[in-house]
């Protein structure tokens, strides 16, 4: 089983509701998608998006109430609180050996393959994303995230970017920031390996992101490659890209189909 642990920012927090949820309804589609169901979405929240049924059995909602945070400091801690609230929560409810966890943010997307792999290779102790793609919601650019040209893997900027096999030695290691997990996972015993496809899409450029609002240089090579079409052919080229890789992100394909 794999559990998806999501904190959601509050209404009031948000600088913009309504592209809050509809990133959030990307999001959980591509959770909905996936390939297989052996999985459980668990949502940690103020308020409950409309698209999300409470009733399914896929999916926990934990509704938090008290003071609701402002500045960005107190938005950085309440997105710790409802990380730890939900992991306390799977904790409780995990009970198998073979039971893995991951971080999602609630505007990132997966690969729909993701939970299929993850559940038949539950002997492995869990893997990093090294590969995956950025996507500028603002301007619909899509570049791939991995270790090229002197560019960040994808696990070093995205913190949907570990799944990780639940057990006593790594759950301090989960928490521990996406900085840190895959180094602490290796000196709890339990080293991760690397995700052998592109496993996720970090959305940037929301205008609700907690995180930078890109990671993509301004100089520097890209500069000579201002559109994603002529990025897309170069990379294509040396055998980086190919056509049909977003094929496996369905709410990507949709959401590159959007207006700007």
């Amino acid at each position: 089983m794999l559990y998806f642990i999501t904190p959601l920012r509050a209404k009031a927090a948000s600088k913009n509701w309504e592209v809050e949820m509809e990133c959030f309804e990307r999001m959980y589609n591509s959770v909905l998608g996936q390939t297989c169901d052996d999985y459980h979405f668990v949502l940690v929240c103020h308020d409950v998006p409309e698209c999300i049924n409470p009733a399914s059995s896929k999916v926990s909602i934990i509704q938090l109430e008290g003071e609701l945070p402002t500045t960005k400091r107190e938005q950085s801690k309440d997105k710790t609180r409802k990380t730890d609230t939900g992991f306390d929560f799977v904790t409780t409810q995990s009970s198998g050996k073979d039971n893995f966890v991951m971080l999602l943010d609630a505007d990132d997307l997966l690969n729909k393959h993701l939970v299929e792999y993850v559940s038949k290779h539950a002997q492995e102790n869990g893997w990093y994303i090294g590969d995956g793609y950025e996507y500028s919601y603002s301007t619909g650019k899509i570049i791939p995230l991995q270790k090229i040209f002197g560019r960040l893997r994808f696990d070093a900027v995205c913190g949907s970017s570990f799944i990780v096999k639940l057990n006593e030695k790594t759950a301090k290691a989960i928490l521990s920031g996406h900085d840190f997990v895959a180094q602490n996972c290796a000196k709890a015993g339990f080293p991760l390996q690397k995700l052998p496809f592109r496993g996720a899409v970090y959305v940037i450029n929301t205008g609700n992101n907690h995180s930078l609002l890109s990671i993509a240089p301004k100089t520097g090579w890209r500069k000579y490659f201002p559109t994603t079409k002529y990025l897309k052919m170069i990379l294509r080229l040396i055998g980086v890209f190919t056509k049909d890789e977003t094929k496996d992100f369905p709410e990507l394909t949709k959401m590159m189909q959007r207006k700007y």
